[in-house]
């Protein structure tokens, strides 16, 4: 494995035929944010994590992005019946 870029370049008319994408309608923006301009590393590795909401459900449906990298069929493929989990 070598430390090379890939160089890929995309047609726009490509991406316009792209089938599904996230919807992100209703998403809160996050608190999580702050500006740590000057502190030091160990400052800054030392910070308190501030808590957050729980993300929402998630809902899912037929023929989403996520069905159509596969996803779905990776429980089946390995972790199916038949015994064959490949150590997963």
């Amino acid at each position: 494995m070598g430390g090379r870029a890939m160089n890929t370049k995309l047609d726009p008319t490509d991406l316009a035929v792209v089938n599904g994408g996230m919807n992100t309608d209703g998403w809160r923006r996050s608190d999580n944010v702050e500006d740590r301009t000057g502190w030091t590393r160990e400052q800054s590795m030392n910070a308190p994590t501030p808590k957050v909401d729980p993300l929402p459900p998630l809902v899912r449906t037929p023929g989403d992005l996520s069905s159509q990298a596969g996803l779905d069929d990776i429980g089946r493929t390995f972790g199916g019946n038949d015994g064959g989990n490949f150590g997963f």
